[in-house]
């Protein structure tokens, strides 16, 4: 599974499979039999090319083991629902996720904002405690959605 944002990314990916003879499927918004790609019933069909939002949306990847993420987008629960598409009911093998960021380019800030972000949500919320949304009375929530007063 290949993830990009970029649809032109997509087509220069491929002309080159296709020139090196590597079967493949594309999903874009464009497509139009979203429910089951042949990627899924044929064997010689080795490489999905997605979109990040077709492929973060309605779609099982269960016959994919690898995931890259070509370039980053700013909203790491996009990329995260895409990834998730492979790890469905179903999914047999491993998964192995590559996220590929060039240094010095403006994905390397990207993925710098993205990871200051997901470090701020650990600091702030603690998944695993099941206890802490308990700790609020209805009073303290009310007060916390209501903001600076």
């Amino acid at each position: 599974m290949v993830f990009t944002h970029f649809l032109g990314m997509i087509e220069i990916m491929e002309r080159h499979l296709t020139r090196e003879g590597v079967g493949h499927v594309s999903l874009t918004g464009r497509s139009r039999n979203r429910g089951k790609p042949r990627f899924h019933e044929d064997s010689a069909c080795r490489v999905f090319l997605a979109s990040l939002k077709a492929g973060g949306a309605g779609v099982d990847l269960v016959a994919g083991s690898v995931v890259i993420h070509y370039d980053r987008w700013w909203n790491d629960a996009a990329e995260d629902q895409a990834t998730d598409r492979v790890h469905r009911i179903g999914q047999t093998r491993g998964v192995q996720v590559f996220r590929l960021v060039t240094e010095g380019t403006l994905d390397e800030k990207i993925s710098a904002i993205i990871e200051r972000k997901r470090a701020l949500l650990r600091d702030v919320v603690a998944e695993d405690d099941p206890g802490l949304l308990k700790s609020f009375g209805r009073d303290e929530i009310l007060g916390m959605l209501a903001g600076p007063g």
